[in-house]
This record gives structure tokens, sequence and C-alpha cells, in this order.
């Protein structure tokens, strides 16, 4: 490990229409359909080489704050988090930082943050809403990828259909239909808007 890493150079890309594999509905902004989605990129070299990537905020944010922290030790959380607030709306650069301190110490986040596992379970986290049956199907095309576990997005016009959606008769059921069982082993929901 070495703890005395700098931050040597970052970069911030901004993509623009990327195409999305299916029309997505997204739950906060109702009514409105997206083909495409655009995000802005992280990636954050030590003098060594190693990259960290992280994805998030916005360019101009972004592009200052790196300016602030080059140079700065790869470990100084306490000065990354002054710059980010001083400039505000740089999210992403922190995930790319730590991502880089986690390949400097060859260690997953999880123990960096204190942790004792050498593993930590992913779940996929969704952005639709839709049918108890489509969101069995997700659930089973998430499974058959790896995911453990899925959060739900929630925010139907009636609130009766987002329980309905986590009772006996919503999701878990659909998808044992489907499945002819569940193998998430965690299932979340979030209300949005």
């Amino acid at each position: 490990m070495n703890a005395t890493s700098r931050i040597a150079r970052i970069e911030v890309q901004r993509v623009e229409d990327a195409p999305l594999a299916r029309p997505m509905h997204i739950a906060w902004d109702p009514g409105t359909v997206r083909t495409t989605d655009s995000f802005t990129v992280v990636r954050v070299y030590d003098e060594d080489g190693r990259m960290g990537i992280g994805t998030g905020g916005r360019a101009k944010p972004l592009r200052s704050a790196c300016s602030m922290l080059i140079g700065a030790g790869v470990f100084d959380v306490e000065r990354h988090a002054e710059v980010m607030r001083q400039v505000g709306g740089a999210f992403g650069l922190d995930t790319a930082i730590w991502d880089l301190m986690g390949k400097i110490r060859d260690d997953p986040l999880a123990v960096l943050w204190g942790g004792r596992c050498d593993r930590v379970r992913a779940y996929v986290a969704t952005v639709e809403l839709g049918s108890p049956e489509r969101r069995a199907e997700d659930a089973v095309g998430f499974a058959e990828e790896g995911f453990l576990g899925m959060k739900l997005r929630l925010h139907t016009p009636r609130i009766e259909d987002d329980i309905a959606l986590l009772g006996k008769r919503g999701h878990a059921r659909k998808t044992r239909k489907v499945t002819g069982h569940v193998d998430m082993a965690g299932l979340a929901a979030e209300e949005v808007g």
C-alpha cells in the first residue's frame, strides 16, 4: 500500500445521448419515455497510473474540484470533502477517489470502511414503475445476471398498488410464478417524488 499516493490527473467526460437497451419510463419523471441517457464519467489517476472511476455530477463543478485536488493525497478524505462541499455538485468524484483508494490498498471498499467481509453483495436498483408481471420478469433477468437483491421504485398513483406489489399477491408471487422460486436474497423498496 502507498498511503502517500498523490492525485496526478483527473478526467471528466460528459457522455450525451447514450442509447438505452430499451425505452425507460423513469419513476420520478412521469409521462416521459427516455431512449437515451446522458451522464458524467470521472476518472482519477495517481502518479503510478492507477485509476479510480465514478459517475455523476455536473461537469463545471467537477472540473473546478479537479483543479483543486491535483497533487492532493489520495487518502486525504478530509481535503476531498472540503473541496467538494466548497464547489457543490461534484458528486462522482468521491466515488472515483474511493475506487482508487481500494485499488491502491488492493481491498474492497467495505474493508476500507471498517468491514471485515471479503465480499459485498451487490443489488440492482430499478428506476421504472411497472406491473408486477414486468417487475417479476426484470427480477428473473437480474437474478440470472448474478444480482442477489433488488430495490424497487414505488410511486404508483394509488398507494394500494404499491403495497400490493410488495404483498403476497405482488412481486414475490409473480416472480415465483415465472421462475418457480424466488432466489433474490433481498428486496428493498423506495418511494420517489
